[in-house]
Formats: C-alpha cells, structure tokens, sequence
C-alpha cells in the first residue's frame, strides 16, 4: 500500500497578492462605506430594503434605472447592522473616492477584480495554484535534463511519460505522476485584505506607470497569514520521468521532498534573477533584489518561493519563449515608501 506524506506549510506573503476569481466586484455585492469595503449579505439586505422602505424601495426597483437602484443602495446601507453584511475590511481614502465615482458606472472596466473565494466568501489560496507553481517548476527542470522544448501537441504530457499507449500523439492524463501530489486550500483572514490600484510599470525604459485595474489583494507581511497541506503520496517518487530530479538513486523519500524543494526555489530565483539581469532600470529593481536576496537563504530546506497569481505573467510560464520580453509588469505602489512592488511572492515555510 503506497504511504502518504502530509507536510503543513505557513505561507508569508513576500509581494502583495492577488489571485482572481474571474468576476468583478460590482456594487450589487460589496460597498464601500466609511473607509470600509462590505460584502453585502444580499438576502438579508433585500428583506431590510423591503421591510424598512417598503413602497420606495419597489418603486425605485420597477424604475429599472440602474444608476437609482445603486444610489439607493448605498444610502440606505447601515454599516451599524452587522446582519446587513458577511465580512469587512478597511480601505484607503482613495479606493474610497474611485469607488463612489464607478458605482454609478458598474459596466466600466475600473471595477474591482474580485480573489478568489469559497461559496461562503472567505478569500482563499487555491491549492491548485500553489501546485499550478510545482508543475510549472518541475516540467521547466525535466525540458532542461531532457533538452526538449515546446513542440507541436501535448508538451508537458510527452516530457512526464503521460501519453497514450494505442496513439503517441495523444494525452493520458491517467498517467500524469503529478496527479500524487496536491495541496489544499489556504484559507485567508478577511480583516487583512484591502483593495489597490495595480499599475503597469514600464520596465524598459523610464515612462511613468500608469493606472490598469484595481484589485483585492494582500500586501507583503513579515507576519505567516494561513497555511496549506501538501499531501505526497510515494508513488510520486517511484516516476521514473522524475528520477532524475532525484538523483542520486537510492536516496529516501524525505530527501527527495528535500531537493524537490530546493529545486522549486531555484527555478523560481533564476528566473528572477534573469529578469533583475534584462531590466536593471526597471522601477522594480530594488525590490526584486530585496526578494532575490531571502531566497539565496532559502536553499535546499523545509522552505520554497514560489509566484502565484496576478503578475506571474510570460517569463515565469515553464515553456516561457526568451524572445517574448514584456514591456510592462504588474505592480502596486507600497503607500510608506512610495516603492513600486512586483507581485505574486510568497514564501513557504514548514510548519513543524
């Protein structure tokens, strides 16, 4: 019977972090009041409308004039009644204005891009996107060793030995190894989010940034925020397309977990580095050398770097093409020291 390996990790926010759900926070689910961001319990909200405001609040309903029905909204909302909402957090003056100006507009495309959550609207970090960063890491190793590059078809199937018995052309996701590995969902405190604007910073050359979207996100901490299991089950050691990430042979499984660790850091650090490299006037520099610099202490130990979310972009895909340089990156300005931040790194450490 194959043994199972559950090692729980604390995650640290080193960048500000945003991993989006694909929607956009429309004044319909979240206001913005008092300096403070509420998701609105929508039932409870329309049976307080209905029983508070009766006929005015029907009327301005059949109007079917949307910015009315928003405005209405906003004023009768009572941040006092906590039955009116799920969950809060504190936002700037500034996010406060921007938003007071686009809720009348909810079609523009200056909405707030929504993280990702559970049904019961509590922010997570999917365990699909940590392991999204193993499985970019470990197919850019596996190119490397095998010095294979993408092709025509299903790349990464041909190089983890996933591909069909009866047709060489076709996937077998049945035999993927990476299907023994996962980690569960990191559940995330609501009281630390906060919304910013994300800039495009001009990497290249020194054009001023300019305002892209605005997003829910977490700022960098030197506090652990939440926690996530990884969960291996030994087959995954036995791959033979992974033995040679985890030479030498004959080594036990805790060391292989070891220098798979090592190894996630490592592709994660050159290519940082390699960007430091290319865009050495890039408004990003110092902090990405600040970043680069705590993952020279990392090592092969029970810690790992990796990027996940908005920001991610081209340069960190696994089969990423040299030739395609961006000319801009996803950034969000630290308030205290007026930095440029890049975005999506996060340090993981072992809980023992």
């Amino acid at each position: 019977m194959a043994a199972v390996h559950r090692i729980p990790f604390q995650i640290r926010p080193l960048s500000p972090l945003h991993i989006g759900s694909g929607n956009m926070l429309d004044p319909f689910r979240m206001l913005i009041k008092n300096n403070h961001a509420y998701y609105i319990n929508t039932t409870e909200f329309a049976k307080y409308l209905s029983g508070s405001f009766g006929k005015n609040f029907h009327d301005i309903l059949n109007s079917g004039v949307l910015e009315k029905i928003i405005t209405f909204m906003y004023d009768k909302f009572d941040p006092s009644n906590q039955s009116l909402y799920v969950s809060k957090y504190g936002v700037s003056k500034d996010i406060q204005d921007h938003y007071t100006v686009q809720m009348k507009n909810p079609s523009s495309d200056k909405q707030i891009m929504e993280f990702v959550r559970t049904g019961y609207c509590q922010p997570i970090i999917p365990g699909s996107s940590i392991k999204g960063a193993f499985r970019t890491a470990i197919i850019s190793a596996l190119a490397a060793l095998k010095r294979e590059y993408p092709q025509k078809g299903d790349f990464e199937f041909r190089l983890l030995d996933a591909m069909s018995d009866t047709d060489r052309y076709k996937k077998d996701i049945t035999k993927d190894p990476l299907k023994y590995i996962k980690f569960s969902d990191a559940p995330l405190p609501v009281d630390k989010m906060t919304i910013k604007c994300i800039n495009r910073v001009y990497v290249k050359d020194n054009r001023k940034s300019i305002p892209f979207s605005y997003a829910e996100v977490y700022m960098n901490s030197t506090e652990y925020i939440t926690s996530t299991e990884l969960v291996v089950d030994s087959r995954f050691f036995e791959a033979k397309c992974l033995q040679s990430i985890f030479l030498p042979d004959g080594a036990n499984q805790k060391s292989m977990l070891l220098r798979l660790l090592g190894m996630i850091s490592k592709y994660y650090k050159d290519k940082l580095d390699k960007e430091i490299e290319d865009y050495s006037s890039s408004p990003l520099i110092k902090s990405n050398q600040a970043i680069s610099k705590q993952m020279v202490k990392i090592g092969e130990s029970w810690r790992f770097i990796a990027k996940l979310g908005k920001g991610s972009g081209q340069n960190y895909l696994s089969i990423a093409q040299s030739s395609i340089q961006p000319i801009t990156k996803s950034s969000i300005k630290d308030d205290e020291s007026d930095t440029d931040l890049p975005m999506g790194w996060c340090l993981f450490q072992y809980l023992s």
